[in-house]
């Protein structure tokens, strides 16, 4: 709807942009492209229509006339030999249809940036992992709890002490099968 302008008996010209290209091998980085294309589709829309009314001083229904006029002098200059619209391109009638040849590259004078690996060290960038946000520094830690020094003396020593207690029963005889009994065997 915007970015379009549609002449009756010629077609609509279309604003188009395309995004920034990425040259590898060059290693540059090319600004975004605004192109005019024209397509053989007559839509003349009502936003066109105010807008040309608005900055017209005859009636709105005179607008369409006026558009259908300029498109046949565009188009019989076009079959003639083209006809170069100053900042738009040459357009021209080939294959029953017409064709436009952009006359601007459509970068505005915006020049190429070239585009190098940048290395920056301690850099940190916030991150959301799961429902916490940690920098990128925090990221490539691993996240492992250190034990006190005193619940890992505890914990050994409490196994040393269940297995002093199985060894003092097996040096004084302790049948598992016999505790618990004290009647004497018949």
């Amino acid at each position: 709807m915007y970015k379009r302008l549609c002449i009756p008996g010629l077609g609509t010209f279309e604003v188009v942009q395309h995004a920034p290209e990425f040259n590898v091998v060059d290693k540059l980085v090319f600004p975004p492209v605004y192109r005019i294309n024209l397509k053989n589709e007559e839509n003349l829309s009502d936003h066109q229509l105010r807008f040309l009314t608005a900055n017209d001083t005859g009636s709105s229904e005179s607008i369409p006339n006026k558009l259908k006029a300029i498109g046949r002098q565009i188009g019989q200059q076009a079959a003639k030999g083209g006809f170069q619209w100053n900042g738009i391109g040459r357009i021209s009638f080939s294959n029953n249809h017409f064709v436009l040849q952009d006359q601007y590259d459509g970068n505005f004078g915006l020049m190429p940036v070239a585009a190098h690996r940048v290395l920056r060290e301690n850099v940190a960038h916030s991150r959301l992992v799961g429902d916490r946000e940690i920098t990128t520094a925090e990221q490539g830690k691993t996240f492992i709890k250190k034990r006190s020094l005193n619940v890992i003396i505890g914990w050994c020593l409490l196994v040393i002490a269940f297995l002093l207690i199985l060894f003092f029963l097996y040096k004084s005889g302790f049948e598992p099968i016999g505790a618990g009994l004290r009647l004497p065997v018949n």
